[in-house]
């Protein structure tokens, strides 16, 4: 036997082979272990008998180790097409025979052989100095043309496996579309967290088998190698913090670091009537009261929402969209909002615009010429009383994405920082999805009935068109995503909102920056309990029922909001308590939905208040989350997603809140929706979100006066309690405190 040893002392990492025969020249008959590792984690997978299998990971921050009980390490799904009526083939490593091998102190790459079937797989597995998750992809080669209908990069019997996501419905209606795509599978024994990082991923358990793979429905060419997105294996070091860990590895690959903006949208003041000398005057008022004034800084970023471009007859002529998405409506504006610009920048804050990449909302009126045009359109039902179809642009269409990119990139060029895009795969209504063949995206025609199907026919909410629908999704999320990408190197500090219709995975953060809940209204009617209710609902279903991994600091919604009607307060203690509450769930997008001349001198004091709160809590928000019970209580929440009609806080509603924590400080938000007064209690501990060995800390009161009877020192492990007043919201600051000298 040669043993072959392969070291890089100064990262602390190795590469051990144990080989029957030299690397390179593995044959049927030999065998060998190849072991990847650092200090961290190690991952060994064996040769045997020509066949490839993973034996072990072991997590060396929790002292365990993981052994498959099988391992199918990947699998291949194919077809001539996905309408052949003839069985697909699926391939397993077991069905390849390894050919050679080679490894370094960065990498182990296993060249494998089909020769009934013709195709060639290299796996690669890799894994950095000082990273605690590696990563695995696999590059296909075939001697035909066929479909790869899916590959699963990691297929392993791992009996400890669980999904931490619940919501399964890949459904076109309101409160139904919430996919199992782009979500991380734990084990609950070994703390280790696996994926492919790509937002539309099919990351799943079938019994005891995880499988994290993508449904690709990609054509395959004789000859051309197909590289797969790569999966990550990572570990933590404990199994009941294993999700801190795999947000930590998401904050360390995000797109661009997660960072505080502060930002005004014109939306609800103005909708689509906004025009240069309505957004100079809204400017104006909000940098002279929180600025000037009262000394807050300046807004990081003024959007401009949905009304800035040419789309709107007969407020403005109607441009031919066909030639260029969002031409400026010079109307109300000059060339490429020059003077818009202009005046945003002198305020020290950056321009932000609205647009809708499906052409929803106020976008709808060019539809028809895109249409006309040769675009690909989506078209649904028609609607029984009007007598129109719902109708919105392909996802994946190859021919109007190139259109959607250029414009996107030119509206870069014109100076914009942030871009809310709104109405992806539908609205918040519907979904649509593509139902044409030959458009970019693989359609299963042989499922459509004779005369065909519109693109949200209630008839493809049965299961089985969902392969169909995760082919769409798929390519239009690989597809959106390398725009994003273009956007982000062309301006470094360019920011991306997927809002309206879009999927939620955390893996989106690779691309994007923020991500809107779903299914979410702008806001409930009443009075300010049953707003913050409406909202924490949402976020609770969200995070707590269905289990979504998104960091909460990555989420978006329209709050904070103040427009003198449907957001009208009864006092200003009324406003400061809903303004401070959604400050503190922990967003990194803050944006201003105000009307601004309907705000008073008061109203004006609890923004700067709390903004200045803001700036000085937000380091805390990358580790944002939850605490406390249901806001809307528990029977609200198993009947599923919030209806807005309906709404109303449950009498079991709970005492809830947000909480954050760095090393050094940590904030406490809590709110007691109920009419009678609640004890609540926290403890301060890991379990509450603190970090091992932190504090002591100083207490301060930000906002609630029950607060203020509590001690000023407090400790790691010590339990805080107080008496919760109806319908209060309390803040609360902690400090660390400098050690005192002897």
């Amino acid at each position: 036997m040669k043993t072959m040893l392969v070291s890089e002392s100064s990262h602390q990492r190795f590469v051990v082979l144990l080989v029957l025969c030299m690397a390179g020249a593995i044959t049927s008959s030999s065998a060998a272990e190849l072991r990847l590792e650092n200090q961290f984690l190690a991952r060994t997978v064996i040769v045997e008998n020509g066949r490839l299998r993973s034996t072990r990971l072991a997590n060396k921050l929790d002292r365990k180790e993981l052994k498959p009980t099988g391992a199918e390490e990947f699998r291949l799904r194919l077809s001539a097409d996905v309408n052949d009526t003839q069985p697909d083939v699926m391939l397993t490593a077991a069905d390849f025979e390894v050919t050679t091998s080679d490894a370094t102190a960065d990498a182990i790459r296993i060249e494998l052989r089909n020769k009934t079937h013709g195709v060639s797989v290299a796996v690669c597995y890799t894994l950095q100095p000082g990273k605690r998750y590696g990563h695995k992809h696999l590059e296909i080669v075939s001697d035909e043309a066929r479909t790869l209908e899916l590959v699963d990069i990691e297929s392993l019997d791992i009996a400890d496996a669980f999904s931490p996501y619940k919501a399964k419905e890949l459904m076109r209606a309101y409160g139904r579309f919430l996919p199992a795509l782009g979500q991380p599978l734990y084990t609950n024994e070994t703390a280790t967290f696996w994926g492919v990082e790509f937002p539309a991923a099919w990351n799943r358990l079938e019994g005891e088998t995880l499988r994290c793979g993508v449904q690709y429905g990609e054509r395959l060419q004789p000859g051309r190698k197909f590289t797969t997105h790569r999966a990550v294996f990572g570990v933590g070091d404990d199994p009941e913090f294993v999700q801190d860990a795999f947000l930590e590895y998401i904050d360390e690959i995000r797109a661009s670091p997660a960072k505080l903006s502060v930002q005004y949208n014109s939306w609800f003041d103005f909708g689509g009537g906004i025009t240069q000398k309505k957004l100079q005057q809204s400017l104006d008022a909000l940098h002279q009261e929180l600025v000037e004034k009262r000394g807050c800084r300046p807004l990081d970023v003024y959007v401009i929402d949905d009304g800035w471009q040419n789309s709107r007859p007969p407020r403005s002529p109607l441009a031919d969209w066909s030639k260029g998405l969002y031409p400026v409506n010079e109307v109300n504006f000059d060339a490429d909002l020059r003077s818009a610009r202009a005046a945003i920048e002198a305020k020290g804050s950056h321009l932000g615009l609205w647009a809708s990449p499906a052409c929803l909302f106020g976008a709808t009126a060019n539809l028809e010429v895109l249409e006309q045009n040769g675009f690909e359109v989506l078209v649904g039902e028609k609607h029984p009383k009007s007598g129109r179809a719902k109708k919105a642009m392909s996802m994946a269409g190859p021919k109007y994405l190139s259109l959607l990119e250029k414009r996107l990139l030119e509206m870069v060029d014109m100076g914009s920082v942030y871009f809310k895009l709104d109405g992806i795969f539908g609205d918040m209504q519907s979904r649509l999805f593509e139902t044409v063949p030959d458009r970019g995206t693989p359609v299963m025609t042989s499922l459509l009935p004779p005369d065909g199907m519109s693109a949200n026919d209630p008839r493809i909410d049965d299961p089985k068109f969902d392969e169909m629908k995760r082919y769409y999704i798929t390519v239009a999320t690989q597809r959106l995503a390398a725009i994003f990408d273009k956007m982000h190197a062309k301006n470094p500090h360019v920011r991306i909102l997927c809002h309206n219709g879009a999927t939620i995975s955390p893996w989106w953060l690779m691309h994007l920056d923020v991500l809107s809940l779903v299914n979410c209204n702008d806001g409930a009617p009443g009075d300010r309990t049953l707003q913050m209710c409406y909202r924490d609902g949402l976020y609770y279903q969200l995070t707590r029922r269905d289990g979504n991994q998104v960091p909460l600091n990555s989420f978006f919604n329209h709050e904070p909001a103040k427009d003198g009607n449907r957001f009208d307060d009864a006092s200003p203690e009324a406003f400061k308590n809903y303004f401070f509450l959604a400050l503190s769930r922990g967003t990194l997008t803050v944006e201003l939905y105000f009307v601004v001349n309907s705000l008073d001198a008061k109203d004006f004091d609890v923004v700067a208040d709390g903004l200045k709160w803001l700036h000085q809590a937000a380091p805390a928000f990358k580790r944002a989350r939850m605490h406390g019970g249901s806001p809307v209580g528990a029977t609200s929440v198993d009947e599923g997603q919030l209806s807005l009609k309906r709404f109303q806080p449950a009498v079991d509603a709970s005492v809830y809140g947000y909480t954050g924590w760095t090393q050094t400080q940590g904030y406490v938000s809590i709110h007691n929706p109920s009419q009678t007064g609640k004890p609540y209690s926290f403890t301060l501990d890991r379990r509450f979100g603190l970090l091992p060995n932190s504090g002591p800390f100083q207490l301060s009161v930000t906002h609630g006066e029950s607060g203020k009877e509590l001690k000023k020192e407090w400790k790691f492990g010590e339990t805080v309690t107080l008496n919760v007043q109806p319908q209060q919201v309390i803040v609360l600051d902690f400090q660390r405190s400098e050690p005192r000298e002897k």
